[in-house]
């Protein structure tokens, strides 16, 4: 069994490269933090597809165990802009976090349990303007929803609905999506901040 931990620490104020190419790319320029700032931020990230077969293919090219479990933004742009890839939730929440931060957004990651265990999933919480919005590049939000205890939300997507409802026993905030057919509970988070030692 390998022992190797992640020894990058990961700095969002850091890789203005790969902050450069995508705001170069997708033809954004950077302006005051603000609400319709945020959502052309996230439509346009929401082209970098969720997916694992870069990470797949990372590892197996290199038996470097100091290099960082996650494809770092450089990396995830490269090989978008090459080949279409994108990354895992953790590869694309750090990468969007990167954006954000270095666009004047405040943010923050948070660990997500799924039904397979827990701490499996990331997102990012926002900080604009008073109000606190949850944004997930794992589950294509490409409009931030606000989270608060006392205002469930619900969104669509292209894809199916969203809702993100806060249990007050838990304390936790729990997201599902749901169809006509059927509703599907995918995660739940506390919004408490994840130190970047701990961000993996």
């Amino acid at each position: 069994m390998n022992t190797h931990v992640q020894t990058t620490r990961l700095d969002p104020e850091k890789h203005q490269d790969g902050v450069r190419c995508f705001l170069d790319y997708f033809a954004l320029s950077p302006r005051r933090p603000g609400t319709r700032f945020l959502q052309e931020i996230l439509e346009r990230f929401a082209h970098l597809p969720y997916e694992n077969l870069s990470k797949i293919i990372s590892l197996n090219q290199s038996e470097d165990w100091n290099r960082p479990r996650l494809r770092l933004p450089e990396t995830v742009i490269g090989e978008h802009i090459e080949r279409r890839l994108g990354g895992t939730c953790f590869s694309l929440t750090f990468y969007l976090q990167t954006i954000l931060t270095q666009c004047g957004f405040r943010c923050y990651p948070v660990m997500a349990d799924m039904r397979a265990g827990r701490n499996l999933h990331c997102c990012l919480i926002v900080l604009l303007d008073g109000t606190k919005f949850l944004v997930d590049p794992g589950y294509l939000l490409t409009r931030p929803m606000e989270i608060h205890p006392e205002k469930p939300r619900l969104y669509r997507s292209e894809f199916a609905g969203i809702e993100l409802r806060y249990e007050a026993r838990t304390r936790r905030y729990h997201l599902s999506t749901f169809t006509k057919q059927e509703s599907k509970w995918r995660y739940s988070f506390y919004d408490r901040p994840v130190p970047p030692e701990e961000f993996l």
